[in-house]
């Protein structure tokens, strides 16, 4: 009975073991096949992203750039080519011409200038310093000796001593000294070319004087004078710049420039004088009204 209890039990498990393998398809059917292809690819989590084509490459190859994606010898296109004609640059870049065309002056433009009481005082007085740098220039080229004159005079009981009264000059002109001659004419050159330059600048349309059309007609004739007058003197400076190169200096001639400027200086105070009482009389015209 044990033994026939034992055979039972094997054919039991036999049958058991035949039945389950009946129960698996075979490797060949379509069924097999997908979920053979389920189990070759890896598994991904949920909601994860697939692979990109950078990720399929092999390892250590090198990804390709837009550059060398493009045809052999084409250049690549710049951001400002890219961009259609006619179109704006964008907000945040820098447009340097229109910047050059901002700090750039305008040309032609005519400077406006208030002719003041301050301006005319400056001015006298500039021409005061040409007055005597010119008045230096001509003393120095005709600088004689001199000579005192005496005459006695009788103090007490017939003392008799002499009394100075007065300076004599004899013998020829002295020979002008370089360092006086230029000294002078360091004085004398820049004034007059200051004068010059400022006339030019006004007889060109560069400067204008802002002044009311009354007030203008009434200075028009002084306006001529001081033009005459500084030409004047622009003239004479020119002749005068070779005669001061030496020694030796041709002191007769030099005297007679200098003489002339002298001249030439003098009227332009008295042009000034008359410019400086219109004006004056029509700054008070302007605070009573």
């Amino acid at each position: 009975m044990g033994a026939a209890a034992a055979a039972l039990s094997v054919v039991g498990l036999l049958s058991s073991a035949v039945s389950f393998v009946g129960a698996q398809e075979p490797a060949d059917s379509p069924s097999g096949q997908s979920s053979q292809q389920q189990s070759d690819a890896p598994s991904r989590p949920e909601g994860s992203q697939p692979q990109s084509d950078a990720a399929a490459q092999p390892a250590g190859s090198q990804p390709q750039s837009d550059a060398a994606a493009q045809p052999a010898g084409s250049q690549p296109q710049s951001d400002a080519a890219a961009q259609p004609a006619g179109s704006q640059p964008q907000a945040g870049g820098t447009d340097s011409a229109g910047q050059a065309q901002q700090t750039e002056p305008l040309k032609g433009a005519v400077q406006k200038v208030e002719l003041t009481l301050d301006d005319i005082r400056t001015l006298n007085l500039d021409v005061k310093h040409l007055i005597t740098a010119s008045s230096h220039l001509h003393d120095e080229v005709t600088m004689r000796q001199i000579s005192i004159e005496q005459e006695p005079e009788v103090v007490g009981m017939g003392t008799v001593i002499m009394i100075p009264v007065g300076f004599q000059q004899v013998g020829p002109v002295l020979p002008a000294k370089k360092k006086r001659v230029d000294l002078a004419m360091s004085q004398l050159r820049p004034l007059i070319q200051m004068f010059k330059t400022d006339l030019d600048e006004f007889m060109s349309g560069q400067k204008e004087l802002a002044l009311p059309d009354d007030v203008r007609q009434e200075l028009q004739p002084y306006f001529k004078d001081w033009i005459s007058e500084v030409n004047e003197a622009s003239e004479q400076l020119a002749k005068l710049e070779p005669l001061v190169t030496g020694p030796p200096y041709d002191q007769e001639t030099i005297a007679g420039i200098a003489a002339d400027i002298n001249q030439d200086a003098h009227n332009m105070l008295k042009t000034l004088k008359k410019v400086y009482d219109i004006v004056r009389k029509e700054g008070k015209k302007m605070k009573r009204a």
